[in-house]
């Protein structure tokens, strides 16, 4: 019998997929270990004090989010899509 969290995957994976993700947490998850989280510590510290990664001009990386809100309110009568 197949291990839960490949059920869990299988079942999952259509799901993932369509939102355009990936199924790391599954991986991350199946092989949990404190070794694992102090790597996954210490890529976050060299990310963040190296600034890798960081867009310097923010509205060409993610766009004007007043903008893009004002139009998607012009455009739904809400802030938020469904």
């Amino acid at each position: 019998m197949a291990k839960v969290t490949d059920a869990v995957a299988q079942l999952a994976l259509p799901y993932v997929e369509a939102a355009g993700c990936t199924l790391w947490d599954v991986e991350y998850v199946k092989g949990l270990s404190f070794s694992m989280d102090c790597r996954v510590l210490a890529l976050t510290v060299k990310a963040v004090f190296s600034r890798s990664g960081v867009a310097e001009d923010t509205n060409r990386a993610e766009g004007n989010f007043a903008l893009i809100r004002k139009e998607r309110l012009e455009r739904t009568g809400k802030l938020k899509e469904d």
